[in-house]
């Protein structure tokens, strides 16, 4: 084999190699998880025991945990192995897209948050109805947490008043 291409194959090796070691550490060090977690830890609770990835933008986790609410429900999924493929240009906008996801052994749970209750004024939590007890119990989460009002989309903050005003058809 000629210098040159000897000297190619080793920087492509090199570089694999670099990428092995480097993103397989980060994505099992405490600190990822945190990044993770922490932007909206009300919202998302995720952990794992072990991931890996052989090649970019593609990551395989064992045992992943997850959990969160919305403004009307609580969820909760746990999986065996789960694999997920990231999207570059969204990442680098510091959004991350998933896409191709392939989960084995899961568990999933949902659960309707309760509807305050206009009659509790002294701040305490409305009571469990008995339809709340049909619903199993979220991991991480208030089963009493009442739920919250859903927010106005983004593109609706300049004036739109009503839904029905929002889902109006466009004129032809």
């Amino acid at each position: 084999m000629k210098p040159l291409a000897r000297r190619l194959v080793y920087l492509v090796l090199a570089v694999a190699a670099l990428y092995l070691v480097a993103v397989n550490t980060v994505l099992n060090l405490p600190a990822t998880r945190s990044l993770l977690n922490d932007p909206q830890p009300d919202s998302l609770n995720l952990s794992w025991r072990w991931a890996w990835s052989l090649y970019p933008l593609r990551e395989a986790l064992s045992e992943v945990a997850a959990d969160g609410q919305t403004a009307t429900e609580q969820w909760q999924l746990d999986a065996e192995r789960v694999a997920i493929s990231v999207s570059l240009l969204p990442l680098l906008n510091g959004k991350i897209r998933m896409h191709d996801i392939d989960l084995d052994g899961i568990d999933v749970r949902l659960r309707p948050r309760p509807t305050p209750s206009p009659t509790v004024a002294d701040g305490t939590p409305p009571p469990a109805t008995d339809l709340a007890t049909f619903y199993p119990i979220i991991r991480n989460r208030d089963p009493n947490a009442p739920a919250e009002p859903i927010p106005e989309p983004a593109s609706c903050a300049d004036g739109c008043s009503s839904t029905a005003a929002r889902r109006a058809p466009a004129p032809i």
